[in-house]
C-alpha cells in the first residue's frame, strides 16, 4: 500500500502518527516532514511535526510549526494551543496568556478555550481567580467538560475548598467513571480526614486501572492513617491524573480528548 500511495501525505502521516504513540519521536519529525514536503498545505503534518518538536524541547522550532499551521488555518484549535504550550514551556508567561485569549476571541468562548485559558492563568497565584473564573465559564458551556472540572477542583482543594473540589469531582463521575478520577476524589477526601471513603475511590480506581500506581499509594496511606492515625494523606497531582488512565486520554463530553481532536503533546 505505501508503494503505491508513497506520494501522498496520508500514509506519512499515518506513519508519524504512529511514531508518535510509540514514543519514536524523531522518526515522527521524519515523516511529517515527509508528508509536509507533499502537501505544504497540511496542517495535520505541520501540527505532527509541531508536537513532535515539542517533546523533544526544540520550542522554538515547535513554535514556527504552529505558527505556520495557524497561517493556513486560524480556526485550528490544536494549533492554538499548540503554540500556548510552547509558550509556557519556554517560561514565556506573558506571551502564552496572550495567545489563550486570542484563542478564546478567535473560536469564541468554547469549553476548550475557556480551560486553556484557564490553565495558563492557573500558572500564576496572581491570576488564580480569573482562572477560576474561565473555568466556571467553561462548565457553563459544557457541566462535563472533565479537563475544566479537574483543573477547577484542583484549584479549589489548592485553596483548602475541599468540599468544593469533592463536590466537583463526585458529579463528574456521575457522568463518567474513571480511574484517575476515582483517584482524584480519593486524594481529596483523605485530606478532608474522610479516609473510609477515600479507600472505597481508590479500591475502585484499582477495579478501573489495577496498574494505576497513584490510586494504590494513595490507598496505602489511607490505610496507614486509619491504623496509625498519622497525618499523612494522599497528594492529588494534576499531571500524575491526566496521565494515569489506560482508558482514554482525558475526554470531555464535546466527543473531543482533552483539548483536541488528534492531541500528541
Amino acid at each position: 500500500m505505501m508503494s503505491l500511495t508513497e506520494l501522498a501525505p496520508e500514509p506519512w502521516i499515518a506513519m508519524a502518527q504512529y511514531c508518535v504513540v510509540t514514543k519514536k519521536i524523531t522518526k515522527a519529525v521524519y515523516f511529517s516532514q515527509k508528508a509536509y514536503t507533499l502537501d505544504n498545505r497540511s496542517t495535520e503534518a505541520l501540527l505532527l511535526k509541531g508536537w513532535a518538536l515539542l517533546e523533544l524541547k526544540k520550542v522554538n522550532e515547535s513554535i514556527m510549526h504552529f505558527r505556520a499551521a495557524l497561517r493556513i488555518n486560524a480556526f485550528k484549535f490544536e494549533a492554538h494551543k499548540g503554540l500556548v504550550e510552547c509558550y509556557v514551556a519556554n517560561h514565556r508567561s506573558r506571551e502564552a496568556i496572550s495567545a489563550a485569549s486570542a484563542t478564546c476571541k478567535q473560536l469564541g468562548q468554547t469549553a476548550r478555550a475557556l480551560t486553556l485559558y484557564g490553565w495558563v492563568l492557573a500558572k500564576d497565584p496572581l491570576t488564580i481567580d480569573k482562572a477560576k473564573s474561565c473555568l466556571e465559564k467553561a462548565l457553563k458551556h459544557d457541566q462535563y467538560y472533565r479537563e475544566a472540572a479537574c483543573l477547577l477542583a484542583d484549584l479549589y482543594a489548592g485553596e483548602s475548598q475541599l468540599d468544593k473540589a469533592i463536590a466537583l469531582i463526585r458529579k463528574q463521575l456521575t457522568f463518567e467513571s474513571t480511574s484517575s478520577l476515582h483517584q482524584m476524589l480519593g486524594g481529596y477526601l483523605s485530606r478532608n480526614n474522610d479516609h473510609q471513603d477515600a479507600l472505597d475511590q481508590y479500591h475502585m480506581a484499582l477495579r478501573l486501572e489495577p496498574t494505576n500506581g497513584k490510586a494504590l499509594e494513595g490507598m496505602q496511606k489511607a490505610e496507614k492513617h486509619g491504623e496509625l492515625g498519622d497525618g499523612s494523606f494522599a497528594e492529588v497531582d494534576m499531571d500524575d491524573v491526566a496521565g494515569s488512565d489506560n482508558d482514554a486520554d482525558l475526554e470531555g463530553s464535546e466527543g473531543d480528548p482533552m483539548w483536541s481532536d488528534t492531541d500528541f503533546a
